[in-house]
């Protein structure tokens, strides 16, 4: 299953991880969230998508999924500039 930049928009995305275990038990996610570090700036603010209620580096974005018990398969960074680039994907397990 893929979430392609979904949890930046939830409120609670710790009820969305936990019911959508519960759900999909054993089965395989491909999580993918725009990178908190590659934001822009401009007159001295950063500029975001003001739709995104959150923003995850691979750490916090790890850190939310291992409190839910979810298993790190594999993570990686999309675009250009490693830890600086657009996005992060984690391949997670529901265990």
């Amino acid at each position: 299953m893929i979430l392609s930049e979904v949890i930046e928009h939830l409120a609670n995305p710790g009820y969305f991880l936990m019911a959508l275990k519960k759900l999909y038990a054993g089965r395989t996610f491909y999580i993918t969230v725009p990178n908190a570090g590659a934001y822009t700036v401009k007159d001295e603010c950063e500029i975001v998508n003001k739709d995104h209620v959150a923003w995850y580096s691979y750490t916090t974005l790890k850190t939310l999924l291992t409190r839910y018990g979810y298993e790190i398969k594999e993570a990686r960074w999309y675009g250009v500039g490693g830890h600086k680039s657009e996005g992060i994907i984690m391949v997670v397990s529901t265990g």
